[in-house]
């Protein structure tokens, strides 16, 4: 088996957010922020959004979608040497009496402690967002397609 990537642990622990882009009603893509949280054990990232957001309404009619995660830039680096990963995910939301919820309240929350007053909000809705194809890049002209077999090794052992 191989090792976790460095630059990919390191990027998916120190990254809170990613944006996220689905298909609008009209067949545009949309494209919104989103904070994650990584749960390993079910190799997917977890999302906590609002049934107000159209990211939202968008994934819930067509549950393929992109998650792009970036490293913070600075002014010392060049913007082309940025590390990111680009995700394609199955989208999934999880059901308030679905067993899977507290679960997924509980790595989110273990991420974002100060939202829990949030989590109680019923308009809001968890979303598992499971990764079948990814491209990450490194730095300039250091870039490379993650496996689906690699990248479910991998997001098991983050």
């Amino acid at each position: 088996m191989d090792q976790v990537d460095v630059h990919f642990k390191q990027l998916l622990n120190t990254a809170k957010v990613g944006t996220i882009a689905c298909i609008d009603n009209d067949g545009w893509p949309f494209q919104a922020l989103v904070p994650y949280a990584v749960w390993p054990q079910e190799q997917c990232f977890v999302i906590h959004i609002s049934s107000l957001a159209k990211h939202t309404r968008n994934l819930l009619q067509r549950p393929k979608a992109a998650l792009s995660i970036f490293d913070a830039f600075s002014a010392e680096q060049s913007v082309h040497e940025l590390p990111r990963i680009s995700f394609q995910v199955r989208a999934q939301v999880v059901e308030r009496s679905a067993a899977l919820f507290e679960q997924a309240r509980a790595v989110y929350l273990m991420r974002f402690p100060e939202r829990d007053f949030i989590t109680e909000f019923t308009d809001f809705h968890f979303f598992l967002l499971s990764p079948f194809r990814a491209r990450q890049v490194v730095g300039f002209g250091q870039a490379k397609t993650i496996s689906e077999a690699q990248l479910t090794r991998w997001m098991a052992a983050i």
